[in-house]
C-alpha cells in the first residue's frame, strides 16, 4: 500500500520493498545474501497480498515466523481484506503462528461501514506499553460508545453475520462483473 509507504517513511524508517510472486511476499528476501537480516519489522498483507490479491503461502508463512524467531524481528500483519474473502477460502491470522512476534490489524470498517472507523490490533506483550504510550502521544481517543458498540455485536455474533452478508454481497458484484466483461469485452 502506498500509504502504508508513507506512513512508515514519515516516521524515518527506511522502506524496503518485497517481491510478491505467486506465493505471496518472498520473505527469503529478507535476509542480504550472507543470510543476515535486511530489516528489524515487516510489514505484511498475508490473506491478500496487495495488490495482486494473493496469500502467502503455507511454507512462506513458516519461513516468515522462522525468520522472526531467529532475528527478533517484528512482524506487522495488516489483516487487509481478511475478512472479506470470496474467491478462495479464509486464511488464518499470521498471528496465531507467532504472538510473540507479530502485531496483527485491521479494522471494522470494511465490513460494517467506513464510518464506523474502528481498528484494533493484537499486539504481542512486549510491545504492548509503546504502542500505548503511542497512542496517547497521537491524541483523540476512539470513540468510546462505538466501541462498546462494536464489543456487543461481537459478542452477539452479529458481526460475523454481517461480514458473511457483505462477502455474499461483494461476491455477487464481482461474478456480475465479471460476466459483463466477459460479454460485452470479448478476450479482457
Amino acid at each position: 500500500h502506498a500509504a502504508h509507504r508513507d506512513v512508515l517513511a514519515a516516521a524515518g524508517l527506511e522502506v524496503v520493498a518485497l517481491p510478491v510472486d505467486d506465493g505471496g511476499a518472498d520473505v527469503g528476501a529478507l535476509d542480504d545474501p550472507a543470510g543476515s537480516p535486511r530489516a528489524d519489522a515487516v510489514l505484511l498483507t498475508p490473506a491478500h497480498q496487495f495488490p495482486t490479491g494473493v496469500p502467502l503461502s503455507p511454507a512462506r508463512r513458516g519461513a516468515l515466523v522462522a525468520w522472526a524467531a531467529r532475528t527478533g524481528a517484528t512482524v506487522v500483519e495488516d489483516d487487509y481484506d481478511g475478512e472479506l474473502r470470496y474467491d478462495r477460502r479464509a486464511v488464518g491470522a499470521l498471528q496465531a503462528l507467532a504472538p510473540d512476534h507479530v502485531v496483527y490489524a485491521g479494522t471494522a470498517s470494511k465490513a460494517l461501514a467506513p464510518g464506523v472507523g474502528l481498528a484494533w490490533g493484537a499486539v504481542p506483550p512486549g510491545l504492548l506499553d509503546d504502542v500505548v504510550a503511542q497512542r496517547r502521544l497521537l491524541g483523540g481517543s476512539p470513540d468510546a460508545l462505538g466501541q462498546l458498540t462494536l464489543a456487543r455485536f461481537l459478542a452477539d455474533h452479529e458481526y460475523d453475520r454481517a461480514v458473511r452478508r457483505a462477502r455474499a454481497r461483494h461476491r455477487a458484484r464481482r461474478d456480475r462483473l465479471a460476466a459483463l466483461v466477459a460479454e460485452r469485452l470479448p478476450g479482457c
